[in-house]
């Protein structure tokens, strides 16, 4: 049965490691050499390093091979040159996604909580982009504070709320919505501002230190949902900040995350 179950993923990765421009390489790789972990992705105008082994196969690769937030880049309209901030950068996959649809950054800020991934994602950033960055080693929360995580190597799933066994103790500063507007934009309009900070959304916008998100024109953000967690929560506290969303609150299914999309009209 296990098996079974892991067939429709192996198809998936296949198909999603077809869209690459050097998809022969890739897929060699990955038959012919299982034990080499780090893999060069290249897409269009944008290459990237993935560290298969240690989370980042559903970070910038899965951003660039689906329509996740794709899809709504046609609904934007963009200046020339875009103010771009990232916050749950993982391993820099959606500054990666504006690049490869010839979106020009003018400045870019991206904040990854974990320091192995940050490290991955510095790399793919710095090799990409020449516009000013700033790049913060740094987790995404109501306040500011210091905060103390048990995390591995990578994921996409590490959160400020996680305390597992077996995982590196790491103390790591926890940075609120404002803060973070004051070091990378500030008295600045962000074009296009991305959220994707695995269930601290709800701690953000519960709180008192995101009063600068007025300042972003469009807002793509995950939202988790189940339990105590209610999407509807955060989505209010974002329309009453004078957002409207595209899509609305048909997004209803228990104990899942979609990204919704709001804009400043």
């Amino acid at each position: 049965m296990k098996k079974l179950i892991r067939w429709p993923n192996k198809f998936k990765a296949l198909r999603d490691l077809w869209q690459f421009d050097n998809r022969i390489q890739l897929l060699i790789s990955r038959i012919f050499f299982r034990g080499d972990a780090l893999n060069i992705f290249r897409y269009k105008n944008v290459e990237f390093l993935e560290d298969h082994a240690n989370g980042d196969a559903n970070g910038a690769r899965e951003v660039l091979a689906s329509s996740m937030y794709r899809r709504y880049l046609p609904l934007m309209t963009l200046p020339e040159s875009v103010n771009v901030l990232d916050l749950g950068s993982n391993n820099g996959g959606f500054p990666l996604l504006l690049k490869s649809e010839e979106i020009t950054i003018g400045r870019l800020a991206c904040v990854e909580m974990n320091p192995a991934t940050f490290g991955r994602m510095r790399f793919n950033i710095e090799r990409n982009f020449s516009c000013p960055l700033v790049l913060m080693n740094a987790a995404v929360c109501g306040e500011s504070r210091e905060i103390a995580v048990q995390i591995g190597r990578g994921s996409v799933a590490n959160n400020i709320y996680d305390h597992r066994p077996g995982k590196q103790n790491l103390t790591i500063p926890g940075l609120s919505f404002d803060a973070i507007y004051a070091q990378a934009f500030p008295h600045e309009t962000i074009d296009i501002c991305k959220i994707d900070i695995e269930k601290a959304e709800f701690e953000v916008f519960s709180g008192s230190h995101y009063e600068s998100i007025a300042s972003c024109r469009y807002l793509l953000i995950e939202i988790h949902h189940g339990g105590e967690l209610r999407r509807l929560d955060v989505i209010k506290k974002i329309l009453a900040k004078g957002f409207k969303e595209v899509g609305g609150e048909a997004k209803i299914a228990e104990d899942e995350h979609y990204v919704h999309f709001f804009f400043q009209p």
